[in-house]
């Protein structure tokens, strides 16, 4: 224990290290901080969103890998297909970037990706806005379940909303 002190102490002496120390440690109290203020009734749905996120993120596979390997229906083969003729000719005919963008699938096993819902008050087109820590506001606020979304949309409309899910 001892031993272990020292070493932390005196690598808290380097300059550098305590720099990089207390720039992590203000990042992790800027994280929580954002957490706090966006509220406990949307902790929930922030972690509803980090986990659809990871689960794209984690599924995803090179489009070459899964027109190579034959397990894609028919039509996801054809729209694949079509993801690749459309990139070629952003890249070839519009100048757009050769880069990473479009060239990955992810199979979710569900019709939609998301399920967003949208709201406003009767008789307005002034859409009700959602604040959070990253993406800053936003008019819909997006489920990866369509069980949850649905669920959230009935709870706007019991509080006066007009909604719509998308």
């Amino acid at each position: 224990m001892g031993r272990t002190v020292t070493i932390l102490i005196s690598r808290l002496e380097d300059p550098m290290v305590f720099q990089n120390s207390m720039l992590s440690l203000i990042r992790y109290l800027i994280i929580v901080l954002c957490v706090f203020l966006t509220g406990c009734s949307q902790l929930g749905y922030l972690a509803q969103a980090t986990r659809g996120q990871l689960e794209i993120t984690f599924s995803r596979k090179p489009i070459d890998e899964v027109l190579a390997n034959n397990q894609a229906t028919s039509q996801t083969r054809e729209r694949l297909e079509l993801v690749k003729r459309i990139r070629q000719f952003a890249i070839e005919e519009l100048d757009l970037p050769k880069n990473s963008s479009y060239t990955t699938y992810s199979e979710l096993g569900r019709p939609y990706v998301i399920w967003n819902v949208i709201a406003a008050p009767p008789y307005d087109l002034t859409l009700k806005t959602w604040c959070y820590p990253i993406t800053g506001c936003i008019s819909y606020r997006g489920y990866f379940s369509e069980k949850k979304a649905i669920s959230y949309q009935e709870r706007l409309i019991e509080e006066g909303y007009d909604t719509c899910l998308l």
